[in-house]
């Protein structure tokens, strides 16, 4: 699946009525330096870091591009508390705090994400007016979130993640329009043609709030009234996202993946 970026709250009406921009593979990746694993203290790093984040599977050791991997919302017992002991930086697990605020001070980033791909099989129909149609799927996560190392009993990092609250809107779709786009409101100008067949659900990711809830519009049609009712739930979490009377239990929401450069992988495979 195609992975798109979009800065979080400032575009996310214009996102739903435009689309968002592809982002483009990194150029020349395979000439990035690889990072030294060396000690940072000995190195006289003003900002030192824990020695996980060099790891492998660690995203700043990644040379080519980081895939975003939706992950089903699954609970989040602790995070990764970041201390100096004897001056060496160390992670250890921590509970999260009772308190709104605390638990939003710890998710430092906004973001939404967006990915697009073909759908492993058709949602509603195999064809439309007689023509074949193409299955496709858009997924968008719009989330208040942070970096976490996904680590095995042993205290091995097998992967990072991306864990937290908010909004995600999953849409599957048939469609014969070989000019559709990924903005909301040309898909249902699309549907409305009778060119595209398909539906909108969305999930509340790891918040408890009344009035987002009753807001929520769980599965609609690809209609002009239900884009907007897509948009109304996102300002309603957007607000009750930092609103002390939320209850926020933040989830696992995305698995951050590294594609090396086709390059590197040939020469790993000689």
């Amino acid at each position: 699946m195609k992975s798109y970026s979009c800065i979080a709250f400032g575009v996310v009406v214009l996102y739903l009525l435009n689309g968002c921009a592809v982002v483009p593979p990194k150029e020349a990746a395979q000439n990035v330096p690889k990072l030294n694993t060396v000690n940072p203290l000995q190195a006289g790093f003003s900002n030192v870091v824990d020695v996980g984040f060099l790891s492998e599977k660690s995203p700043f050791s990644c040379n080519g591009d980081i895939t975003y991997i939706p992950l089903p919302a699954i609970d989040v017992p602790n995070y990764s508390k970041n201390t100096l002991v004897n001056g060496v930086p160390t992670q250890s697990p921590d509970s999260w705090p009772d308190k709104t605020d605390d638990v939003n001070n710890l998710l430092p980033n906004i973001a939404m994400q967006v990915v697009m791909g073909d759908a492993n099989a058709a949602v509603s129909v195999d064809s439309i007016a007689g023509v074949k149609a193409s299955h496709k799927h858009i997924l968008i996560d719009f989330t208040k979130y942070r970096t976490e190392p996904i680590k095995d009993g042993n205290d091995n990092t097998l992967a990072y993640s991306r864990i937290g609250a908010g909004l995600r809107v999953d849409i599957k779709f048939d469609t014969v329009d070989a000019n559709i786009g990924s903005g909301l409101f040309a898909l249902a100008a699309s549907a409305k043609a009778g060119k595209t067949l398909g539906t909108v659900s969305a999930e509340i990711i790891g918040m408890n709030s009344n009035d987002a809830t009753v807001s929520m519009p769980f599965t609609l049609d690809l209609s002009d009234a239900s884009i907007q009712k897509v948009i109304e739930a996102m300002a309603i979490v957007r607000t009750k996202l930092t609103d002390e009377k939320t209850k926020l239990k933040p989830q696992y929401i995305a698995r951050l993946s590294c594609t090396q450069p086709a390059a590197q992988v040939a020469q790993k495979a000689n």
